[in-house]
């Protein structure tokens, strides 16, 4: 069998599902997703300006630091049930769970297998969406590709990766 945590990189809660009178589920309850509690510990939102502009100012302020600090925990706790061979865990993720997956493989070497899809590094060279938040950072660019961008990290990284990207991808 396998367990897995699924990444919440917004730092919230699933919603509480919504029951009809016959005791079950309402259905298509997807879309409310605004109604999503952030956690107590959930670290800074997701957008731009916590993943790009904070950097410079201390760590917690930093949205890859938590991004990857909570995979790291994460993995931690799952590792810690009996049920699971603590020797044969994984991580990945899409998008930002890519380049999170790219961070957390580098940073963290017990898991014996990564795999990023498309999500991964050298976020501020090409042509990616992300390069004019990481150049508008002026002098705290560098610090910002040196600390969070997985180009700077995956030279260190032990473990086995399978990159699932696409050629014009113009996100990564």
């Amino acid at each position: 069998g396998y367990a897995a945590i699924a990444m919440d990189l917004s730092g919230r809660r699933p919603i509480a599902p919504i029951y009809g009178d016959d005791g079950k589920p309402v259905p298509n309850q997807a879309g409310r997703g605004s109604t999503r509690t952030r956690l107590e510990h959930g670290g800074p939102e997701q957008g731009h300006p916590e993943k790009f502009d904070s950097i410079g100012g201390e760590y917690d302020d930093d949205w890859p630091y938590h991004a990857a600090a909570s995979v790291i925990k994460a993995h931690s706790l799952l590792r810690s049930f009996p049920e699971v061979d603590a020797e044969r865990t994984g991580v990945t993720g899409i998008s930002w769970g890519g380049y999170t997956t790219c961070l957390v493989a580098s940073l963290d070497d017990r898991f014996k297998a990564a795999v990023p899809v498309y999500g991964c590094g050298f976020l501020h060279e090409g042509e990616s969406v992300q390069k004019p938040s990481i150049d508008k950072l002026g002098e705290r660019r560098q610090e910002w590709v040196d600390t969070y961008d997985p180009s700077s990290l995956l030279k260190h990284c032990h473990v086995p990766i399978l990159f699932v990207n696409g050629t014009n991808d113009v996100h990564y």
